[in-house]
């Protein structure tokens, strides 16, 4: 039960994972004359098999990790619980083996369970070689994890774990094939640090839970791990994406591009949810005072929520790939364009002290900068001037740049009594916006052309709708806005 408290949040990733794809166009097979696909349960169940084994994995590194190494010696209830998830990885794991092959083959998933086919793609085949030794790794950790004894044996416990939740990123797009050998470290050193980083977090708070004894030690540790995980994580996926994406063009107007940023919106609402977590804890520690894991807990909640929801965006972005920019439809994606004028401004006016120093009239009529981040929206992501004069890429960069310009305008602008007209105005004009961007891109209102534009307008009235009502609180500071 503590652990299913403690990471419900998490799995709220799943119902966004389920959107994402809807969205993407990638949630059903593709119709398409003369070629056989998959069974539609194979498209619905396989990302959610990768949704459960990511979380899974992560809390087997996590669990070795704080309870084999982190502690002053192995903590056995951390042990069985890390058997027990291995089970579950290992699960997460047969039935993803199952429908991937199904998937490749465009058979019927029942039919790959007996067939002489599965043990071919065990053993012939890269993919299905990665998958034996993830396998294999969560076979290991079940049987040994429980009779850790001492540091030597949780350190090889731990390459394992560690090896094992790497593995994926020796295949797929980003395999050690055709040159992409810099590519498939990066992902997998990126996947080895996500996996510790959050299942970290859920083992440390489960079992200050019923263990707040050991905070005074455990925190402290944990933290300073989570500080390297979160520079190791942005780096390696900075690396990562650079080797995918070849223009900046292709950045702004590609579902891949859009899914990127939102994973860095997401770094770094985690990167500050973590930062207020050490100003407030590790001092109180420090200071002697005795520290709750039901307190910790309500603390890590939204921790775990954008954790959820990062693992979601990623397993969408590893099944659309880059697209070709031959077949890109918009200037500016609607996710994109949510991202740079609202998300990318919170998220930096949030984490700042105080307030920043903004030109007198923008805080005087605010409605003014609401206008005015409308006009360049639907210039920028509608008639695209800068990429006209200026070319694909370098009127691309000019754009995002303005925009940007005008959201932290915009948000920076937000106080006293005219922020609530102003956030209206926006409120109210972003949906013209977003239809008249797709008229001006003169494309189809059909319902699939208008999934990405509701779902992206939805969540720019999110992110407004609680701008205004923070606004109304007396002191909207980051750790409030966002808890």
């Amino acid at each position: 039960m503590t652990f299913l408290k403690v990471t419900r949040n998490l799995w709220w990733g799943l119902p966004v994972l389920i959107v994402l794809l809807w969205t993407a166009g990638v949630l059903v097979a593709p119709d398409i004359p003369g070629l056989p696909t998959a069974p539609e349960v194979t498209w619905i169940v396989l990302p959610i098999a990768r949704f459960v084994r990511d979380i899974a994995a992560a809390i087997v590194v996590g669990g070795i990790v704080v309870g084999g190494l982190l502690g002053i010696r192995p903590i056995g209830r951390v042990l069985r619980w890390t058997s027990v998830w291995a089970l579950i990885w290992l699960a997460a794991l047969a039935v993803q083996i199952v429908f991937t092959l199904s998937d490749l083959a465009a058979a019927d998933p029942m039919a790959m369970i007996n067939g002489p086919a599965l043990w071919s793609f065990l053993t012939q085949i890269q993919v299905g070689q990665v998958f034996l030794a993830q396998c294999i790794g969560a076979l290991l950790i079940a049987a040994t994890a429980w009779a850790v004894i001492n540091r030597a044996t949780a350190w090889i416990v731990t390459l394992i774990a560690i090896a094992a939740a790497a593995a994926p990123g020796l295949s797929g797009h980003g395999g050690l094939t055709g040159g992409h050998e810099s590519a498939s470290i990066s992902l997998a050193i990126h996947l080895a640090s996500v996996s510790a980083w959050v299942g970290g977090l859920v083992i440390v708070v489960a079992l200050l839970r019923l263990e707040p004894q050991r905070a005074a030690y455990l925190l402290p540790r944990f933290s300073t791990l989570a500080l390297i995980c979160v520079i190791v994580v942005a780096e390696s996926g900075l690396l990562n994406a650079s080797m995918r994406i070849s223009s900046f063009s292709s950045f702004v107007s590609s579902t891949y591009g859009a899914l990127l940023v939102a994973k860095a919106v997401l770094l770094g609402c985690l990167v500050l949810l973590g930062w207020q977590q050490r100003t407030r804890l590790i001092p109180a520690i420090r200071a002697g005072e005795a520290v709750s894991g039901s307190i910790l807990a309500r603390l890590a909640s939204w921790e775990f929520l954008a954790m959820g929801v990062a693992v979601a965006v990623s397993i969408t972005m590893a099944r659309i790939g880059p697209a070709p920019e031959t077949v890109q439809t918009h200037l500016v994606t609607p996710l994109m364009l949510v991202l740079v004028a609202l998300a990318i401004p919170i998220v930096i006016r949030v984490a700042l002290p105080r307030e920043p120093r903004m030109p007198r009239w923008a805080t005087q009529y605010p409605e003014i900068s609401a206008v005015l981040l409308l006009i360049v929206g639907t210039e920028f992501a509608g008639v695209g001037l800068p990429q006209s004069l200026l070319g694909q890429n370098l009127g691309s960069l000019l754009g995002a740049s303005v925009l940007l310009l005008c959201g932290w305008l915009f948000i920076g602008c937000l106080r006293g009594g005219r922020a609530t007209p102003a956030l209206v105005i926006t409120m109210i004009g972003w949906p013209v916006m977003a239809v008249g961007v797709a008229i001006f891109e003169a494309q189809q209102l059909t319902a699939p052309a208008l999934a990405p534009i509701i779902w992206a307008t939805l969540l720019a009235e999110a992110l407004l709708t609680m701008v205004l009502l923070r606004m109304r609180r007396a002191t909207p500071v980051l750790v409030e806005v966002l808890t």
